[in-house]
């Protein structure tokens, strides 16, 4: 699954033809599948409250050599949700009351509070 700015929700979100908001993407994804996001700034208000699984948890993250920013609000309350790559700036982030897991350090080029990188795989 694939967003980018230049998409339309409308499309079917593949490379070729990619979804416009992250949202339109939370509505479709399942366990075990990816959601990249394409560079840019998405001002959105976002809520992913589907599941993956132990063994095919859902994926969001930045598409491979690109960086998307998500500026307003991400709440996960699904479980098994892994978000990587995505830089969130004047957001408030609401997770669900589970323990969570680091897959990987915030690279030292980030500094704290101005948008850190996620690389978290949420579980219950």
């Amino acid at each position: 699954m694939y967003v980018s700015l230049s998409g339309s929700d409308s499309a079917a979100g593949t490379l070729e033809a990619p979804w416009r908001t992250v949202g339109r993407a939370f509505a479709s994804v399942a366990p075990g599948q990816i959601v990249y996001v394409r560079s840019g700034t998405y001002a959105e208000w976002l809520t992913l409250s589907r599941s993956g699984s132990v063994v095919a948890p859902i994926t969001v993250a930045s598409f491979p050599g690109e960086r998307a920013t998500i500026t307003g609000r991400l709440k996960i309350t699904g479980s098994y949700v892994r978000v990587s790559g995505l830089r969130l700036m004047h957001h408030s982030l609401t997770l669900p009351a589970m323990s969570y897991v680091p897959l990987g350090p915030i690279p030292p080029e980030v500094p704290t509070g101005t948008g850190p990188l996620l690389s978290k795989l949420l579980h219950s």
